[in-house]
């Protein structure tokens, strides 16, 4: 295997390489496995990106499948028609997936995370903005923003190339929660289910289905609640 690295335009032909490092504006020409993979400029492409470990500082646009046993984006990442599949995936940037799955053990999230499909892993935890179709876990943790009562909008800042940006932005949303553990602040949802869980404050939530310990803030808006459940309400 070989390495490889891109300062100014260049190809990123199939292949295994040791490193890559993409500091200028690389284009991924066929399926790709490599040790160690770092974007801090552009990749553009098509195919199959299989990563043992992957830091993303830059700007990345594929189309397919991309894997890695450690992933960092700090940057921006967008996939499309595929599947994204990390053992470890820490974003302080932001990730957009379209049809695109997200699997993962732990997804962890300070920037945004997006995707009109699932996200799937055994630890989800989001202290920025995530917007899903349905996460399913065995701990979902999402506390977006700040703090209030009824509708709010969380307030972020979010470190992309260099540039600090402070966002408002809509609170977290998914369709489906579900896990054995579930605890939420500043979400809207349609069906949160779970075993353990917290319904913090500036959630809005149409169905909670909870069977042993629920915990519910003051000023959640819930619509309908079914299980078993102990209830208890606390104060925000």
């Amino acid at each position: 295997m070989n390495s490889q690295k891109i300062d100014g335009i260049g190809t990123l032909n199939g292949g295994e390489y040791d490193r890559i490092e993409a500091d200028g504006i690389a284009r991924l020409a066929g399926d790709v496995k490599a040790e160690f993979l770092a974007i801090n400029g552009v990749m553009n492409g098509e195919g199959k990106l299989a990563c043992g470990s992957m830091q993303c500082d830059g700007v990345c646009n594929l189309k397919g499948k991309l894997s890695a046993g450690n992933m960092k984006v700090d940057g921006t990442l967008n996939l499309k028609n595929g599947r994204l599949t990390a053992g470890e995936l820490f974003c302080d940037g932001c990730i957009t997936l379209n049809g695109a799955k997200l699997e993962g053990e732990k997804i962890i999230c300070d920037g945004c995370l997006n995707t009109d499909s699932e996200i799937c892993a055994d630890l989800v935890k989001v202290d920025g903005i995530v917007k899903a179709g349905e996460i399913y876990g065995d701990e979902i943790v999402i506390h977006s923003g700040n703090k209030g009562k009824g509708r709010i909008k969380a307030n972020i800042d979010i470190n992309i190339l260099g540039f600090q940006l402070k966002k408002s932005l809509a609170i977290s949303s998914a369709k489906v929660l579900e896990a054995t553990k579930v605890d939420i602040e500043c979400v809207n949802a349609d069906i949160v289910n779970g075993q353990y869980v917290r319904i913090g404050s500036g959630c809005i939530i149409q169905q909670v289905d909870c069977d042993k310990e629920l915990y519910i803030a003051r000023s959640a808006e819930i619509e309908k609640i079914t299980g078993n459940a102990e209830v208890y309400y606390i104060e925000d």
